[in-house]
This record gives structure tokens, C-alpha cells and sequence, in this order.
């Protein structure tokens, strides 16, 4: 993930051409864990605003993770966080769009892991349910031997 952040960014630098403004310093394995530890605290401690996060005011609670990461950085490498290469077709020699590459990592990756540590029991059951979707997505199928199109 890291290198492929440090990738998305070298594209979006080479895009831009654009003189002054801050540069992008790679971010690193130990940098990229950081990160997702802070992602993670705050999805369990929830503000209003990111920047709450980093306030020191009184008025807001003090986070730790100011000691961690400043704003400007977490800001970037949010910016810039890629999960799979920019280099990737979006587009399968098929004609459809392959939405499902960005997270083929991180689902091979979950699926392993589901598969090494799950244990089922025997007393498994499984309940299908089909119910409309009023969504529009270009990746629909419609089943025709189904009850709901």
C-alpha cells in the first residue's frame, strides 16, 4: 500500500506540473501503519471534524495521536492513499469496468486470513434473501430465472 500511495502520488505530481505548493515526501511502511492506527482510533473515538483531532484548546479533548502525526501529514496521506497500482486497466478487454481491483488486495488478504483462523462448526445455516435494489450502478446483473429483477 505504501508503494502504491508513493506511485498515485508520483501521477498526480506529473498531472499537475504546477510550480510552489508542497511537495510529496514518500511515506513509508511504518508511516502507512501510523496512519491506519489513527484511522482506526478515529473510527472508535468520533469528532466532528478531523481537525478537532488536533486542536488543543481546552475546549475539545486532547487525542494522542498528535504526537504521532501532525494534521498537514495525515491530510496528505489521505489524499494519497492507494490500495492497488495506478497502473491497473479499469477496463476489462470485455468492456467492463473492473470496479473490483482496487480492493482485490485487501479481499485476497481477508479471505486468507478468514480461511486460516475461522473455524465453522457443522451447525451452519444460511438464510438467502433477495430484496429490489432502486440503486443505479453500471454493475448490475439481472438474474432472469429470479422472482425480482
Amino acid at each position: 500500500m505504501a508503494a502504491h500511495s508513493n506511485a498515485y502520488a508520483a501521477v498526480k505530481a506529473s498531472e499537475r506540473q504546477v510550480e510552489g505548493g508542497r511537495r510529496w515526501k514518500e511515506v513509508s511502511v511504518s508511516e502507512l501503519g501510523v496512519w491506519l492506527g489513527i484511522v482506526l482510533y478515529m473510527g472508535v473515538h468520533s469528532s466532528p471534524a478531523v481537525r478537532d483531532y488536533w486542536r488543543h484548546n481546552g475546549l475539545n479533548p486532547t487525542h494522542p495521536i498528535s504526537k504521532y502525526m501532525d494534521q498537514i501529514r495525515f491530510k496528505e496521506i489521505k489524499w494519497y492513499f492507494h490500495v492497488f497500482s495506478p497502473d491497473l486497466p479499469k477496463i476489462a478487454p470485455t468492456g467492463r469496468r473492473l470496479w473490483h481491483s482496487k480492493v482485490d488486495l485487501i479481499l485476497d488478504q481477508l479471505r486468507k486470513s478468514s480461511q486460516q483462523y475461522c473455524m465453522p462448526s457443522t451447525h451452519i445455516s444460511l438464510h438467502k434473501y433477495m430484496m429490489r435494489a432502486t440503486g443505479r450502478s453500471p454493475d448490475t446483473y439481472k438474474m432472469p430465472s429470479k422472482p425480482i429483477k
